[in-house]
C-alpha cells in the first residue's frame, strides 16, 4: 500500500501546486483594467484612415503593394520579398521607397 499513499500523495500535490497556480493566475488579472471601448468620435477616425490606406494601397502598382503588404503585414525581409515576387532585391528596395512615398504623402498631403 505505500505505493497507492505515494502516488496520491503526489497527486494531492500536483492538484495543489495546480490550484495555487491557478489562483495566483487568476490574482494576477484581476487587476488589470476593464477593457475600453473606443469613443464614436475614435472609431470615425480609425475607419477614416483604415479607408485611406486602402485607397492608397489600391492606388499602388501591384509589385509596390506586394512588396509593401509583405514587409509591413507579413514581416518579411527584402530577400524573402524578391523571392516571392521573383525580382531582384533592388527591385524590393525601389518598390519600398515607392511605398513609403505614397505613405508620406498620404499623411501629409493637404
Amino acid at each position: 500500500m505505500p505505493a497507492t499513499t505515494d502516488g496520491n500523495a503526489q497527486l494531492h500535490r500536483l492538484y495543489r501546486d495546480h490550484h495555487g497556480w491557478l489562483r495566483k493566475r487568476l490574482d494576477s488579472i484581476a487587476h488589470l483594467p476593464e477593457p475600453q471601448t473606443p469613443s464614436l468620435e475614435s472609431r470615425a477616425l480609425i475607419l477614416e484612415t483604415l479607408m485611406q490606406i486602402d485607397t492608397m494601397l489600391d492606388r499602388m502598382p501591384d509589385k509596390v503593394r506586394q512588396a509593401f503588404v509583405m514587409s509591413q503585414f507579413e514581416g518579411l525581409g527584402n530577400a524573402q520579398i524578391a523571392e516571392r515576387l521573383e525580382v531582384s532585391v533592388s527591385s524590393v528596395q525601389k518598390y519600398m521607397t515607392r511605398a513609403i512615398q505614397a505613405c508620406y504623402q498620404m499623411l501629409y498631403a493637404e
